[in-house]
């Protein structure tokens, strides 16, 4: 879900070096400060997308400071687990959210 590029938006990249994985968050924050709508670009493995996917849908309506204080404990539940080799997933998302600015 949300994978696609978002015009105009703010930005944010991740990036995990040991395997190659890249993630760019794109968010359209508006004049209230708030993440009108996020989405995704991904060159990375499952985990990575399913981590992003289900972390974009987390920040609509989110401040950036409130979005930067996103549960990862909470996102890990909502996925089942993730694997210890997959959980730089989470690591990739949270830079690339770190990146993003206004």
């Amino acid at each position: 879900h949300n994978h696609r590029a978002l015009p105009g938006a703010s930005t944010g990249e991740g990036r995990y070096p040991r395997c190659g994985d890249v993630l760019k968050l794109y968010l359209d924050i508006d004049t209230d400060g708030r993440i009108a709508e996020a989405t995704f670009k991904a060159r990375a493995c499952a985990p990575v997308r399913a981590v992003a996917s289900l972390g974009v849908q987390k920040l609509t309506g989110l401040t950036l400071d409130e979005a930067r204080e996103l549960s990862i404990l909470e996102l890990d539940r909502e996925l089942g687990g993730l694997p210890p080799s997959k959980r730089h997933a989470y690591i990739i998302f949270l830079e690339a959210l770190s990146r993003a600015s206004n």
